[in-house]
């Protein structure tokens, strides 16, 4: 089985190759995750910050009211 979205992140990640911020959220996940993408949801949804720009979270189509964060002076 190939390895897929995180997989590649991390290992490419290991070898010292600068990654964009999906790559780099895809490869956190997968090692948070046990070095896992076996497809199930990883269940963070309300204890991980990154868990809206997760691959589980996208699979799901979840947005989680995602809100952006102002700046209270202005």
């Amino acid at each position: 089985m190939a390895m897929k979205l995180g997989g590649v992140s991390y290992v490419a990640w290991s070898k010292g190759i600068r990654l964009t911020k999906q790559d780099q959220i895809n490869a956190h996940c997968y090692r948070c995750n046990g070095e896992s993408e076996s497809g199930e949801d990883c269940g963070g949804m309300k204890s991980c910050p990154l868990y809206p720009y997760s691959p589980s979270a996208q699979r799901r189509g979840w947005t989680g009211g995602v809100v952006p964060i102002r700046n209270k002076g202005n």
